[in-house]
């Protein structure tokens, strides 16, 4: 059929649908008319998407099947097969019932042409009553009442998924090819397992070797400071023996020795009590920290034992 003959065979298929129609009100009939004659205007001046969307408008307000075969050649026109295929099936259907041959026989003449273009999906589920699951062709959820249905799809990558809540959700990736018949079974979704409460094991800490690291090196400062005062003391023992000058030399040089033998036990005791400190707080917790006044040095501990 030639692109001329195609024409105007849809055009009187419109002419002729539109006189038999007396359900639809008068003002939605004209509107449906003009934006069809707009529609053919566009699609003769090569503005195919607006001359769509014209029919598609024009479909709505009056849902004839003239108007109807003309959209499906549209989406034809614009390369949606799957959309032409259903609108030439709805039309070929609906022709049937009015007894209208020739409209019947122009929708299935194209509808079997797009058929070899087209791929056909067959859906199995296995629970079509389970609540809240939801079928998604091409991550666009598909009606339940459409299941059972044959869905026409456009060649190329199809992908599957069907989720319900509390169930293991179910996806597929297939390939639809033209001219053929893809069945996809959808099996019973399966429960989500819950996992099992995991004690959580207390932390122990490490047990940290550093306080007596610090003890010891206190310890042994205390046992030097110990041995120098006594050394110091057995030098001014001696220096008191000595005539002048040499005496106040050796008291003096005694007494600077004992001050340094003092300074260092300071400096032990003070080691020592940081190994308690630090002993005490990573096995108790307690808090224990230095404190001086005017007259006086301490340590003050919180927390308990």
């Amino acid at each position: 059929m030639s692109e001329v003959t195609r024409v105007a065979w849809l055009v009187a298929l419109l002419a002729t649908a539109r006189a038999a129609r007396a359900d639809v009100p008068p003002e939605d009939a004209a509107k449906a008319v003009q934006l069809f004659d707009e529609g053919r205007k566009l699609l003769e001046a090569g503005q195919l998407d607006r001359a769509c969307d014209m029919f598609a408008g024009s479909l709505k307000l009056d849902p004839e099947v003239g108007t109807k075969l003309n959209l499906a050649d549209c989406r034809e026109r614009q390369g949606q097969l799957a959309v032409a295929y259903r609108l030439f099936a709805e039309a070929e259907a609906e022709a049937a019932k009015t007894g209208k041959a020739g409209r019947e026989k122009f929708a299935r003449e194209h509808r079997e042409a797009l058929a070899a273009k087209t791929c056909r999906v067959t859906l199995h589920v296995a629970e079509p009553d389970r609540a809240g699951l939801v079928i998604e062709l091409h991550a666009h959820a598909l009606p339940r009442d459409a299941w059972a249905e044959q869905q026409v799809l456009e060649p190329g990558p199809l992908a599957v998924d069907a989720t319900a809540p509390g169930r293991v959700a179910f996806h597929a990736d297939l390939v639809a090819t033209a001219g053929g018949l893809l069945e996809v079974q959808i099996p019973a979704l399966a429960v989500v397992a819950e996992h099992p409460q995991q004690s959580v094991e207390p932390v122990v800490p490490s047990r940290s070797w550093t306080p007596y690291y610090v003890a010891g090196g206190g310890g042994a400062l205390l046992v030097g400071s110990v041995a120098l005062g006594l050394y110091a003391k057995s030098r001014y023992n001696d220096a008191l023996t000595v005539a002048e000058p040499a005496k106040n030399e050796r008291i003096h040089s005694a007494q600077t020795e004992a001050n340094i033998a003092t300074g260092i036990a300071i400096a032990g005791g003070v080691a020592v009590a940081a190994a308690v400190a630090l002993y005490v707080r990573s096995h108790h917790g307690v808090v224990i920290a230095p404190t001086a006044g005017t007259a006086s040095i301490g340590l003050a501990i919180a927390g308990s034992l």
